[in-house]
């Protein structure tokens, strides 16, 4: 899979890519100590010493070298997350290097460059051995903070046990995680890039290519053009399509989606006062073939149902809206024949696939740059949530370790 991507090194000098951990250091069966952030409860999150314990069967021990701040991990830090408990430690776009291994664990080793999926796919359940989804019984996606499978965590601080946000929780310098959310990829791969795949990129991309179908010749509306909207406009390229609209009320953003493969960009405020978008978009710029929602926001989803085309019109709903909020629309919208689909991570068997996405990363085929806005350290967590709320900022990359 990997031939010909040795010589591959965009990422910067070798010397800074050097990842091998100091064989001095040598923590095997050993707790560590690392810095992290901690959430304590709702907008209460500090960078606290904490403990990292050992492994356990099944289990793998990580070093982060890169995590990219996602809106979740916001919604997490504010309370949005209904069900969360605390504390916790977010994060989980992220790419990393195996510290050490659980009992039983046969697929990694010491030294493998990793990438993580807050969706695992362990190949054994009914789920992934039906064929018809990329989702795991192993995960419950009502349930963000959790303890490890035998109901207890691997990390420790000021005397408190902190559950692992995601299964994964990046925003620390190590990390324990099951075996079955990671996936080996390519260890000359840039891992300051690849990080986004494990999120932002496998969900728009895959959007496109596997759940809107999108076909050579279609038209496109893509809602919200954030790290997973510009990678759905991306997706939407690759697979051909003629025009892609990019929507978004924060103009800074046209640009890069721009770059990403939008042939217009629209902002939603310049709909008449009295208008329904829905109407006037259509009036402007016609019905689209396909439609990708990526706001979470319910007007959002609404509209990119009404905003496609009676007869095969296919609407993509991606975006994660606040539990109490309700979808409303109108019946004789699906009785003429468009469809509403839902997806997570662009329908992509995580461990497999994402090996192949991490090469397209490598090879220039999937775009990286025109989204890695802001680079930043774990102590300057604040000023990458100002950058975001400014709306200045696509993805913030955080580098947890010099390696």
């Amino acid at each position: 899979m990997f031939e010909g991507l040795l010589a591959c090194d965009p990422s910067g000098p070798r010397e800074k890519r050097e990842m091998k951990m100091d064989e001095g250091n040598d923590f095997e069966g050993k707790p560590i100590s690392c810095k992290a952030l901690v959430i304590w409860s709702p907008k209460n999150i500090k960078v606290e010493e904490v403990e990292v314990l050992p492994p356990k069967a099944g289990e793998v021990r990580i070093k982060i070298l890169y995590n990219a701040l996602c809106h979740t991990d916001i919604a997490l830090i504010n309370g949005w997350v209904t069900e969360a408990k605390f504390p916790t430690i977010p994060g989980h776009e992220a790419t990393a290097e195996v510290e050490s291994v659980g009992e039983g664990v046969k697929g990694f080793e010491k030294g493998d460059i990793v990438i993580l999926t807050p969706f695992p796919q362990c190949k054994k359940c009914e789920m992934c051995k039906s064929g018809e989804t990329n989702l795991c019984e192993e995960m419950d996606l009502n349930v963000l903070t959790m303890a490890m499978a035998d109901g207890t965590t691997r990390f420790k601080c000021k005397g408190k046990e902190v559950f692992h946000a995601f299964g994964l929780s990046a925003f620390s310098e190590y990390s324990v995680v099951r075996e079955i959310a990671l996936a080996k990829i390519n260890p000359n791969a840039p891992v300051d890039k690849a990080c986004l795949v494990g999120c932002g990129i496998a969900t728009g991309y895959g959007a496109s290519i596997n759940t809107a179908q999108i076909r050579e010749g279609d038209t496109v509306a893509v809602i919200g053009l954030g790290c997973i909207g510009l990678s759905a406009i991306h997706g939407a390229k690759h697979a051909g399509a003629k025009e892609i609209i990019g929507i978004d009320k924060n103009p800074k953003k046209f640009d890069a989606a721009k770059k990403m493969g939008a042939t217009q960009c629209l902002n939603p405020k310049d709909c008449p006062y009295g208008t329904e978008f829905s109407e006037w978009f259509i009036q402007n710029f016609g019905a689209v073939d396909k439609s990708l929602e990526c706001v979470g926001d319910v007007n959002c989803m609404r509209w990119a149902v009404e905003i496609v085309k009676k007869g095969w019109g296919r609407a993509v709903i991606l975006g994660v809206q606040p539990p109490a909020d309700k979808l409303t629309i109108a019946p004789t919208l699906l009785l003429e024949g468009r469809t509403i689909v839902g997806g997570c991570v662009g329908d992509w068997h995580t461990v497999d696939e994402f090996p192949m996405l991490v090469e397209k990363v490598c090879k220039g085929e999937i775009e990286t740059d025109p989204m890695i806005t802001h680079h930043f350290r774990l102590n300057e967590f604040q000023d990458a949530v100002r950058q975001m709320d400014k709306g200045n900022c696509i993805r913030a990359v955080f580098e947890l370790s010099s390696h």
